[in-house]
């Protein structure tokens, strides 16, 4: 998805549907994804990772996680878990739940 968003860092999207399958599963918001793309090449990767949720939706434009606050180990602990519980949602549990 980072190298993607690179790729495309000079388009603008209001979101990007973060698709198994080929069905839409979540979305990603347009302006972060652009965001990404442009600082891929100097951004830490932890970084990008762990605040990446902060910016997913549900397909009806929910949003999937919140963001934390609080001290700085806690809160990378807690952005970790978004961050496996947004894979799970993403493509994980379908995968599971179809047998391949």
């Amino acid at each position: 998805m980072f190298k993607s968003a690179e790729a495309l860092k000079d388009s603008q999207y209001d979101g990007v549907v973060l698709a198994y399958h080929g069905g839409g599963r979540l979305i990603l918001d347009g302006p972060h994804f652009r965001t990404v793309g442009q600082e891929f090449a100097y951004q830490n990767p932890i970084y990008t990772i762990r605040t990446l949720t902060e910016h997913v939706m549900t397909m009806d434009g929910s949003p999937l996680f919140g963001s934390w606050s609080g001290g700085w180990l806690g809160v990378l602990s807690k952005q970790m878990d978004d961050h496996n519980k947004f894979h799970e949602q993403w493509w994980v549990k379908p995968e599971l739940e179809s047998g391949q």
